[in-house]
């Protein structure tokens, strides 16, 4: 017979806010969003914008339990009261290390500093707001969450990622998000419109000019960079109910061959990809005349091709293009971060002109504020449109950690929400930033005249495979320069 024993209840713990302060000392953010929590019963969270920490020496400045704000950046004078009042709660949340933290305090009050440790401070305010936890510091590290900058404007404590990067182009469509209720599952239909200057593009129906135009921007770059992405996509039956996505084949990159000869076909001879076996049969990479492939390159700017297999040779593949040459027409936004669920970009005039036209509050100049209640109403505007945006992958891993570079279409094509407008203040000039949630991901891409687009609503991190697959690397990548350095007694790694 078994027996078991019980071991002892652990008694309740007991907070601490002065080790929470502690703990917030150790992490040194410079600054946090502040959000307003509601009373019982009394209505939702405010969000009163940005706030720093008081520093000296460069390290967050501790009052015995407490710890000092200054004024947040959103604060409006009928909500200052209740700050002052001794009762209100706020939210605070910031990054450490690509993890959001979030930090529940009592405000204390709003104090006028005295003068000598004003003199020690790192930046001089006269008066700032006392917090004191409420609860212990909470770092979301679920690898969902993080967040992989590719800027940080000069701000060492954030890592960069240099080994996964995105070219965004983003264009407007005629869809609207609703404002209240379940958003569809499927989207069909949407119209991109595109933002801003477009390129010159080829769009000419007969194949010739569209060699012609290939031909051209290959010569342009030198013989070992003449290469293309090709991609074999086997099309579903949109008639038939849970058809599921088009299955995209990556063939990946491969040389072009013979710009110089045989310039009266409309023919492009490319190397036959890496993954071709032509000893299996079965294998699905191999090309088959009457297959129908697409073609993508980069040369000032990106592009793609439709074209059919007209033969197929031992070493060689030969395509016929079947259309125009097409040129990405949206608007190019610089990224600041990426994960999982979606993007942060830097706005620019031509964004926010495209996107709110007869209600942009003002002309856009070099010193815009972006203030006051009719730029509130535009900030709201931005988030009804169904936009379309376009990441082009640029991978940069080392041939010592290719094991860690994720698998990626040449281009990944998204239909987005802009869910959040924040103002920065960048050497001296207020700049702002766009939050993009990817809401839609691409079931059928349309390629001949008469097709149409079908999305699936991304609900969980499965539906978004492009994005999950490359965080997964990046995860794996982070672990084993972790483990690497941690080996060779190292500091731990900035670049993820």
């Amino acid at each position: 017979m078994l027996g078991f024993s019980r071991s002892p209840k652990k008694e309740a713990e007991t907070f601490n806010p002065e080790e929470a302060v502690v703990r917030l000392a150790e992490l040194n953010p410079a600054s946090a969003q502040v959000d307003l929590q509601p009373g019982p019963g009394a209505g939702a969270v405010v969000k009163l914008g940005k706030a720093f920490f008081l520093k000296r020496g460069k390290q967050v400045y501790r009052d015995g339990a407490s710890f000092y704000l200054t004024t947040p950046d959103a604060l409006k004078a009928d909500q200052q009261p209740l700050l002052q009042s001794g009762k209100a709660a706020v939210l605070l949340q910031f990054m450490h290390r690509q993890a959001p933290v979030k930090l529940e305090c009592l405000v204390l009050g709003h104090f006028r500093l005295l003068p000598e440790l004003v003199e020690t401070l790192d930046f001089r305010v006269k008066a700032a707001f006392k917090l004191q936890p409420l609860s212990p510091l909470n770092k979301e590290e679920r690898r969902r969450n993080l967040r992989f900058a590719i800027k940080n404007y000069g701000d060492s404590r954030v890592p960069l990622t240099s080994y996964i990067h995105f070219d965004v182009y983003l264009k407007n469509t005629q869809g609207q998000f609703p404002r209240t209720g379940a958003l569809p599952a499927e989207l069909a239909d949407l119209k991109p419109v595109p933002l801003g200057p477009l390129a010159p593009v080829g769009r000419s129906p007969e194949p010739k000019p569209a060699i012609d135009q290939f031909r051209a921007l290959m010569q342009e770059k030198a013989v070992p960079d003449r290469a293309v992405f090709l991609a074999k996509l086997a099309k579903k039956d949109l008639r038939q109910l849970r058809s599921g996505a088009d299955e995209l084949l990556l063939l990946g990159q491969v040389s072009v061959l013979g710009l110089e000869r045989d310039l009266q076909r409309s023919i492009i001879y490319i190397k036959k990809s890496a993954k071709a076996d032509l000893t299996n049969k079965d294998n699905p990479y191999n090309l088959r005349p009457g297959e129908r492939v697409v073609v993508y390159f980069a040369a000032r700017g990106y592009w793609q091709l439709r074209c059919e297999v007209v033969e197929t040779q031992i070493q060689n593949d030969l395509l016929r293009p079947l259309g125009p040459l097409l040129g990405e027409e949206g608007l190019q936004l610089e990224l600041v971060d990426f994960s999982v669920g979606g993007l942060q970009v830097e706005g620019q005039p031509a964004l926010l002109k495209g996107l709110l036209q007869h209600v942009l509050p003002e002309e856009i100049k070099e010193g815009t504020a972006y203030e006051g209640q009719r730029w509130e109403q535009a900030f709201e505007a931005l988030k009804r449109p169904m936009l379309h945006l376009n990441l082009y992958p640029r991978l940069r891993f080392p041939e010592e950690l290719k094991q860690f570079q994720p698998e990626l279409p040449f281009k990944i094509p998204f239909i987005a929400q802009l869910v959040q407008t924040n103002i920065r203040e960048r050497s001296g000039k207020r700049l702002l930033h766009h939050g993009l949630r990817l809401v839609y991901d691409l079931q059928a891409a349309a390629l001949e005249p008469g097709e149409l687009e079908r999305w699936k609503l991304i609900r969980g991190v499965r539906d978004n495979p492009h994005f999950a697959g490359i965080n997964s690397k990046l995860n794996q990548l982070r672990g084993h320069l972790e483990y690497q350095n941690a080996r060779l007694g190292l500091v731990p790694p900035r670049k993820t």
